[in-house]
């Protein structure tokens, strides 16, 4: 017993020897070293990327140039924007375009907006908007000298174009403004025209002509279909007016 308890002794320091020499290695053995670079400084630069600076953009003053004698006649306005049309003057020549469709006179220039009573311009980039309703004098508005020789029934008939798959039925008629007076007239929002005077509102070459008659004139004889029936109706400028007035 006695001797089993000295080996078992001796083992022990012998194994205690042994981890310690190999401690010892492990930590005298010189560990590689890993470089880092050094972070390299950010270099900024008031440079611009390039020297020469873009030219201002004027975008009104060279389209404006490049249209000269090009005005807005009229403008045919429908729910279905691909169905809208502006009338253009060209040179003493009435044109009518839809949207995205190039110039006769200007190739690289095309409609990219029709509204109302103004349409956009889009030359290479540049952009000018032309009014159907050329504005008053400032001086005649300062002083409150408008007066009705002014108006036409557009200012008060709003006219969109009516499409039935390709063919055109005529003109849906409805109130800018003054709804009441509208009613006066015997007319009725959504009534649709077929014949202005006479001009047949069913063929498209005489709607930008009836388009143009009414920023222009100040009475018509509309002939409207209601409840499947023709109907004539006399309208002028004044029966707004009265109605306005009163």
């Amino acid at each position: 017993m006695i001797f089993a308890a000295i080996c078992i002794c001796l083992i022990s320091i012998y194994v205690t020897v042994i981890q310690w020499r190999d401690n010892k290695q492990t930590l005298t053995t010189p560990v590689a070293a890993v470089r880092l670079s050094q972070p390299q400084p950010l270099r900024l630069s008031a440079t611009p990327l390039s020297d020469k600076a873009a030219p201002p953009r004027q975008v009104k003053a060279q389209a404006r140039n490049a249209l000269d004698g090009i005005t807005l006649s009229g403008i045919i306005v429908s729910s279905d924007p691909a169905a809208s049309r502006a009338i253009l003057n060209e040179g003493g020549e009435q044109n009518i375009y839809a949207l995205h469709q190039p110039l006769k006179t200007a190739a690289d220039t095309q409609i990219t907006a029709i509204s109302r009573n103004q349409i956009v311009l889009s030359q290479r980039g540049d952009e000018l908007s032309l009014t159907l309703l050329a504005e008053l004098d400032a001086a005649a508005v300062s002083a409150g000298t408008e007066t009705h020789s002014q108006l036409a029934l557009a200012d008060y008939i709003e006219a969109s174009l009516i499409r039935d798959s390709e063919a055109v039925r005529g003109l849906r008629l409805l109130p800018r403004n003054q709804t009441l007076a509208f009613g006066e007239t015997g007319l009725l929002p959504g009534d649709l025209a077929v014949r202005l005077d006479n001009l047949s509102l069913t063929q498209p070459d005489s709607v930008s002509q009836a388009m143009e008659m009414l920023n222009t004139r100040k009475r018509a004889q509309f002939t409207i279909i209601r409840n499947s029936q023709p109907r004539l109706i006399n309208v002028s400028v004044s029966q707004f007016d009265e109605v306005k007035d009163n």
